[in-house]
């Protein structure tokens, strides 16, 4: 993950703070949240600044799950043959689509995670005889940080910022009448709660191999099907 899912300003503005004398420590905090954050979804909610190149096992011919495709800007889709070299270079919109089919058209955008072959009048398949049969060159992550990962950011970074002044990892005593007891080294409930949907899953394939897909309804799409 290059970037954070908050600005520091953003936190100060949030924690009504002012003067530089904290940034080390909310910067901290933000990079610590922001990671968190993505830990938890199985996803990164940045963009990559370039291209990265990653490759993939097929488990069927006519389409497969990837990591999330931010844009197609640069996108650059292969199959390879058992030994790694290139078999054929995929034209976009002629030989495969991209899923889901209106995400960059939606507000706010979302990512595509799925390559459909365009297997109709003898179209091109992908090959599952072997592993790692596809490639995929793109810059992965979202078009934009959703608002709701943001303010999940600001919500953990602010707990995170607490914890320099809980040495122990919580707050509150209950023995003294005190708020309940809180572990300030844990993800928020609330946040939870805001980024659930964005979670990934782990579901078992026919070939007995897992696959780690979003299974969540966003915007009427589901993910992973």
């Amino acid at each position: 993950m290059s970037q954070t899912y908050c600005a520091l300003s953003e936190l100060k503005t949030w924690l009504g703070l002012s003067g530089s004398g904290q940034d080390d420590n909310l910067n901290a905090s933000i990079k610590s949240a922001s990671s968190s954050i993505a830990k938890y979804c199985g996803r990164q909610f940045d963009i990559d600044s370039t291209v990265q190149t990653r490759v993939y096992d097929c488990e069927f011919m006519d389409y497969a799950f990837v990591d999330d495709i931010a844009t197609t800007t640069g996108l650059i889709v292969k199959t390879l043959n058992a030994d790694a070299s290139v078999h054929e270079t995929l034209t976009i919109n002629t030989d495969f689509l991209l899923a889901p089919y209106n995400a960059d058209k939606l507000d706010p955008a979302i990512p595509f995670d799925k390559i459909v072959m365009n297997i109709e009048n003898g179209g091109k398949v992908l090959p599952v005889e072997h592993r790692q049969g596809l490639q995929v060159t793109a810059k992965f992550g979202f078009p934009s940080v959703p608002d709701d990962v943001k303010q999940a950011a600001l919500i953990q970074s602010a707990r995170y910022f607490q914890r320099k002044n809980s040495p122990m990892g919580f707050s509150g005593n209950p023995e003294t009448g005190q708020a309940p007891i809180m572990f300030l080294s844990q993800l928020d409930p609330d946040v939870k709660t805001m980024i659930r949907h964005y979670k990934k899953s782990t579901i078992t394939l026919a070939s007995g191999r897992p696959y780690v897909g979003l299974v969540a309804i966003e915007n009427n799409r589901q993910y992973g099907v």
